[in-house]
């Protein structure tokens, strides 16, 4: 899942961000930026924090926590530090792969899955069906056939939105979309 938050004005994660290297607290009370309430109810008294960075973009941040307040020695924050690289790099990787994959399996012009993965996906549910005893429909819809006047761009822009609209719909009743063009005359 793709889940984002609000960065607080002055707060920890914004002064980590800032300052885009490792921020070590030996004792959060009476820190002003250290409000967090979750972060407060757990007691937490110290902490490490380094950003993930990947080619100058922050992916993420390792927090290290102890429910004392302490120093952390050089040699762990060293060792966090190599292990945020390596963190970093996998993040990177993780997104770069599913962009690709789903470069792989959606047609650019409309976003609407493509005939690989129509075909993959169609492999996957007759035997579903089969197994359930369900019955599976199939609907396939020409639009390359429709009069010239809606082969227009436009028009034929106008039948993806159509499409797109109604797709969000379709996929919350289970139901897929996908878009394969004819092959060239």
């Amino acid at each position: 899942a793709n889940r984002e938050w609000n960065v607080r004005r002055g707060g920890l994660t914004d002064r980590i961000l800032k300052a885009r290297g490792v921020t070590v607290i030996t004792n959060t009370t009476n820190k002003s930026f250290f409000t967090n309430p979750a972060a407060m109810h757990e007691g937490i008294k110290s902490l490490v924090c380094v950003p993930l960075i990947h080619s100058h973009e922050v992916v993420g941040i390792l927090y290290v926590d102890d429910f004392t307040p302490r120093k952390f020695p050089s040699g762990q924050i060293e060792a966090l530090e190599i292990l945020a690289s390596f963190a970093a790099i996998a993040i990177h990787n993780a997104r770069t792969h599913h962009r690709v994959k789903q470069q792989a399996i959606t047609d650019s012009l409309t976003g609407l899955f493509n005939r690989r993965c129509f075909e993959d996906i169609l492999s996957r549910e007759l035997p579903r069906a089969d197994r359930h005893r369900r019955e599976l429909s199939l609907a396939l819809v020409d639009v390359d056939r429709r009069p010239r006047r809606m082969l227009a761009l436009s028009g034929l822009l106008h039948v993806f939105r159509m499409f797109d609209d109604c797709g969000d719909a379709l996929l919350a009743l289970g139901i897929r979309v996908a878009r394969f063009p004819a092959p060239e005359a």
